[in-house]
């Protein structure tokens, strides 16, 4: 099968507010890219709906807390394959954010590559299912 996707996707278990019109909330991130995040939720928002994400990575401190604007491309119900949630791409990036999750998904790709990854799962850094 071929990959579509253009970005690199690290699955990363970590916290996120949202807000998607006058919803708001904490969610489960799933996976990150530098493109966009996949995030668990029960509401159902819709396709092209705008977010406001704001997250801090594991292991990164408060000071390098993550702002964006997104918007939901994919909307997922919950059944036996997949957990609900919404795909959201990331539409208005600043520079420092952008250069943040650049680094650390280069970081963790390397880990991975290089086997050193699996000493990091069941540690509250990384989480990998």
């Amino acid at each position: 099968m071929t990959e579509k996707r253009k970005f690199k996707r690290i699955p990363l278990g970590f916290q996120v507010k949202y807000a998607i019109g006058e919803i708001t909330g904490v969610a489960q991130a799933v996976d990150v890219s530098s493109g966009g995040i996949f995030i668990n939720i029960k509401s159902t928002p819709k396709v092209g709906d705008k977010v406001y994400l704001s997250f801090i990575l594991p292991g990164t401190t408060a000071r390098e807390q993550i702002k964006i604007i997104g918007e939901i491309t994919r909307v997922a119900k919950d059944n036996d394959e997949k957990k609900s949630g919404i795909g959201i791409l990331f539409v208005a990036v600043p520079s420092a954010a952008k250069k943040t999750l650049e680094e650390y998904i280069s970081f963790v790709d390397q880990l991975e590559s290089t086997g050193i990854i699996s000493d990091f799962k069941g540690n509250n850094l990384i989480k990998l299912e």
